[in-house]
């Protein structure tokens, strides 16, 4: 069977993310090993503090949402774990500021979100993670857009 326009387009687009990865010197799915740096080239994320969650059977819908005793589990670069409940936050620093770096989200243990970032790319040494409640996901922007919310030292 012939492929759909739609299709066709959507095989484009995956073969041009995997180009681009490949091009960044990292294998699909999988950050660069060298990711931490003791020299001025260094960034930091910071983990905005969670919202309270209601209990679970109060949501609905086809996508998890955290419960009341919900914890977050990030992991960064397969190397830094941090884990979070309701009210939590914290911090990764001395990140290499030119590298790539992959965040790994678990919810109550089970796979959740798996990105690839560079600072370079987002414009900031200081990046603001953070989940969005309304729609169930995380969000990474420059600290200084989330002052009030994400303080992450200088």
């Amino acid at each position: 069977m012939p492929f759909s326009n739609l299709s066709r387009k959507r095989h484009a687009v995956l073969w041009i993310a995997f180009l681009g990865i490949a091009a960044c010197g990292a294998e699909p799915g999988r950050a660069r090993a060298e990711t931490r740096t003791t020299s001025g080239d260094s960034g930091r994320v910071c983990v905005e503090k969670l919202p309270a969650f209601r209990p679970l059977e109060e949501y609905y819908g086809k996508r998890p949402r955290p419960g009341s005793q919900s914890e977050f589990r990030i992991l960064l670069d397969d190397a830094d774990t941090l884990s979070i409940r309701s009210g939590m936050g914290g911090v990764f620093g001395n990140l290499k500021g030119s590298a790539l770096h992959r965040v790994r989200i678990f919810l109550d243990g089970k796979p959740r979100e798996d990105f690839l970032f560079d600072f370079r790319e987002r414009g900031s040494k200081r990046l603001c993670l953070y989940y969005r409640k309304t729609y169930g996901t995380w969000s990474l922007d420059p600290a200084d857009w989330r002052r009030k919310t994400c303080p992450c030292p200088p």
